[in-house]
């Protein structure tokens, strides 16, 4: 009867020890700050991952994952946020799901990032960390393309016509400041084109017709003096 209950007690012990999730920081910032923390729980000798938070240097809970099962499969409600703690996104992660599903986005303030109308959003690509790095609202014949950083800053905006690039594209440094813009008419560069250093000061400019070079076209040093042109 002792050996019995014994067993029974030590079985109690392993099935608790099997379901106990630990937390684990896995990276760390120079200065000792948490910059990964998983939640693991054991199945024999195998750690489990159940959950996952990443750091800002500032120490503001950057993102928050859920997984399940074996395989560590996506689940439950992931949330990602600015810098300044406030909200950038959210959506909901399941196995039939794994690029989300039900994706709202914020801006800083609190109010939904994207202002124009639209009959569908869709997440079509997300980044090595699982952020969403692009997103597509469609309506009608056209979409609206977003690429984000894994911060939530933007990385790049643009619209397609038939899926032809159309209109006004920008694409941004880290920082925020613009990187290049082009103007495209039919998926063809058509107008001004800028490249810009991450102080703001420009590479080089000029014109495109038809999707290829035209007029005069200039390029600049670091202090932002023109050191040539060319004529196309």
């Amino acid at each position: 009867m002792r050996n019995y209950f014994s067993t029974l007690f030590l079985s109690a012990l392993l099935c608790c020890a099997c379901g106990h999730v630990e937390e684990k920081v896995s990276q760390t910032y120079a200065d000792g700050g948490r910059q990964q923390v998983l939640q693991v729980k054991r199945n024999g000798d195998k750690e489990i991952r159940t959950g996952e938070q990443k750091y800002y240097p500032n120490g503001t809970l950057q993102y928050e994952k859920h997984f399940s099962g074996n395989h560590e499969s996506p689940t439950g409600q992931w949330i990602y946020n600015y810098m300044d703690g406030s909200t950038f996104a959210t959506a909901t992660f399941d196995k039939n799901h794994p690029l989300g599903r039900d994706w709202k986005f914020y801006d800083h303030n609190g109010q939904p990032l994207f202002k124009e109308a639209y009959d569908s959003m869709k997440v079509t690509e997300l980044s090595d960390q699982q952020t969403p790095e692009t997103v597509v609202l469609t309506k009608g014949a056209d979409e609206t393309q977003y690429q984000f950083y894994s911060d939530g800053s933007l990385r790049s905006k643009g619209q397609y016509h038939n899926s032809l690039r159309q209109g006004h594209w920008v694409y941004y440094h880290a920082n925020g400041l613009t990187q290049a813009e082009a103007d495209y008419v039919d998926g063809k560069e058509n107008g001004i084109y800028c490249v810009y250093r991450e102080n703001g000061i420009p590479y080089y400019r000029g014109l495109y017709s038809d999707g290829k070079r035209t007029g005069k076209w200039e390029f600049y040093d670091a202090a932002g003096q023109m050191t040539s042109s060319k004529v196309f």
